[in-house]
């Protein structure tokens, strides 16, 4: 599940920890609702506010406690956190065009790169099909639930090499604020 939407529309979020907007608390309600219908046995979030307080709908529905992991948390754009992509370019104008023409391979000042991140998701990855909960939401961010839907893609493939980022599949995947989707993963 992705959060609701902030307080902060229109800027780049990444680790800037912005809380949710009163459509981004009807978002969360409405989901924890129809979440509620199913057996979930456990609540995962990012560490950051807005998917911690979407995360706490849920919990608090389901009549059991949110557990925060870092490694769900987004992306960090180092000093372009919580920016609009105008102050952005003002910032640091040659870094923004290449950001642009190839996002995943640019890192700003102060960023996480690509690699790492995709590391410590992985990492995050693993810690939940580790864990015995058969049903378990993770509330955490578009960037993140792209890289988990295609650790989970690679998990249903069978493959046991090391995993590729794909980041094709990574760069096109969409996914609204308040918005989820089941994945059903064999743990291994």
């Amino acid at each position: 599940m992705r959060h609701g939407v902030t307080e902060k529309p229109g800027v780049l979020l990444g680790q800037f920890d912005a809380v949710l907007s009163a459509e981004g608390r009807r978002q969360a309600r409405e989901a924890a609702e129809q979440l509620a219908k199913q057996r979930i046995e456990r609540v995962v979030s990012s560490a950051l506010l807005r998917a911690r307080e979407t995360a706490g709908f849920l919990a608090e529905r389901l009549g059991i406690s949110a557990e925060a992991d870092a490694a769900l948390n987004e992306i960090s754009y180092g000093r372009w956190d919580g920016l609009r992509w105008d102050q952005i370019e003002q910032l640091d104008p040659q870094i923004a065009r290449q950001k642009t023409a190839d996002w995943w391979s640019v890192t700003p000042a102060g960023g996480e790169s690509a690699a790492d991140f995709t590391r410590r998701v992985e990492q995050a990855w693993e810690s939940l099909l580790a864990h015995p909960a058969r049903a378990t939401v993770v509330v955490a961010h578009e960037a993140v639930n792209a890289v988990l839907l295609e650790l989970a893609r690679q998990q249903a493939g069978g493959d046991n090499s090391r995993w590729q980022p794909d980041w094709n599949n990574i760069s096109s995947f969409k996914q609204e604020p308040g918005a989820y989707c089941k994945v059903i993963v064999e743990a291994p």
